[in-house]
């Protein structure tokens, strides 16, 4: 006679809860996008969701370029963006250490918008490490028998 195993409702809890914290990883590189499309073809400086990296590489690359829309730079950004995404598709799949190394990256991030004293970008970074780190802390708890 087989046995059937039932998974507790808190299983599926955690489960949802960290899929629901990855998909900030989308959020971001949505938002990262956004930003770099703005930039390279409108000429704003930065949006309130753009990223620390992208604004970085942005200001590298206008200083010494004298074209008004620059493709390597926006390829740059594309691809930051690509690796947020892709942090996002792994930390859904319940890869732990991936998310974790994509939240360390984001912190990192942070710390570049701060350098650019881009008070309103690093709250939006502050709110998104919140609900990062609750997905996390999901994932991590999926399998714990005493919850």
């Amino acid at each position: 006679m087989a046995t059937t195993v039932q998974a507790s409702p808190t299983i599926f809890t955690h489960i949802h809860d960290m899929r629901r914290g990855a998909d900030w990883f989308f959020w971001i590189a949505a938002f990262s996008v956004v930003n770099s499309l703005l930039v390279t073809f409108s000429g704003t400086q930065n949006a309130l969701f753009g990223l620390g990296a992208t604004r970085w590489v942005d200001a590298v690359l206008r200083e010494n370029s004298l074209a008004p829309v620059n493709a390597i730079g926006l390829a740059f950004n594309l691809a930051i963006a690509g690796v947020f995404a892709a942090f996002g598709y792994y930390a859904r799949a319940g890869r732990d250490r991936i998310f974790a190394f994509g939240i360390f990256l984001y912190v990192v991030d942070a710390m570049i918008v701060l350098g650019f004293k881009d008070f309103f970008s690093f709250g939006f970074h502050i709110v998104a490490l919140f609900f990062l780190f609750k997905g996390l802390w999901a994932s991590r708890r999926r399998f714990d028998p005493s919850v």
